[in-house]
């Protein structure tokens, strides 16, 4: 296990960067070599470089091992390429009002949560595209499960703005993680998923966050 603290030309929001799973991490074409290498190295993962004028992957694709699926906005051409990488996943674009999927979607290789806000049909699809049990809910009455959690298939780090333990409590059994744990990332910052790129192997945390938030992170996705 490895952390590392790293940003973007001055922004630390690194989430939005990569969407990442065990085996390889999306990214677009335009980020620096040194934030690459830094995927690369800490998270022993593919590097899938994407030709796209966005650099917000993170927001607008989820994955894990069985599938890819994508906002409305990403192009056909970006679709395709996609496709043409990943020949042996299910990979799907969806057409609904919110195009932040990243920020919408918690998902396991095993699990899959959504928020409401996200039409039956196109759950269904999600279901088939990632191969898992779908599980719909909210947290903190918000539709935003994605940006309130972050998880690899060990642990999660949930938001303090999660305040009931039964929440808690609940998405701790539903995604059978070993443990959840609140905090902040970048030295206050509520969304843990704007600041964390991770996986079973490393994670990677933007660079303001504090020592206490970097050990309350590392203890979630990485319990002993």
């Amino acid at each position: 296990m490895a952390i590392e603290l790293i940003q973007f030309e001055g922004n630390v929001n690194i989430g939005l960067y990569s969407a990442t799973t065990d085996q390889f991490s999306i990214i677009s074409d335009i980020l620096p070599s040194k934030m690459k290498d830094s995927i690369s190295r800490v998270l022993k993962t593919e590097i899938i470089s994407l030709t796209t004028d966005s650099t917000i992957i993170g927001a607008l694709i989820k994955a894990n091992k069985s599938g890819i699926v994508l906002s409305s906005i990403i192009s056909e051409k970006v679709e395709l390429e996609i496709k043409n990488l990943f020949p042996n996943l299910v990979i799907n674009r969806f057409d609904f009002d919110y195009f932040a999927l990243g920020n919408l979607i918690v998902t396991t290789d095993k699990r899959t949560l959504i928020p409401p806000l996200i039409p039956k049909k196109s759950q269904k699809l999600i279901s088939e595209v990632f191969d898992t049990e779908i599980i719909t809910l909210q947290l903190n009455n918000s539709d935003l499960l994605g940006s309130l959690v972050t998880t690899n298939s060990l642990g999660a780090v949930i938001s303090p703005l999660v305040e009931k333990e039964e929440e808690i409590e609940n998405l701790t059994d539903l995604l059978g993680l070993k443990k959840i744990e609140i905090s902040t990332v970048n030295r206050g910052a509520h969304f843990p998923s704007s600041g964390i790129i991770c996986n079973k192997t490393g994670a990677l945390l933007g660079q303001n966050s504090t020592g206490i938030e970097t050990v309350a992170i590392s203890n979630a996705l990485f319990p002993i």
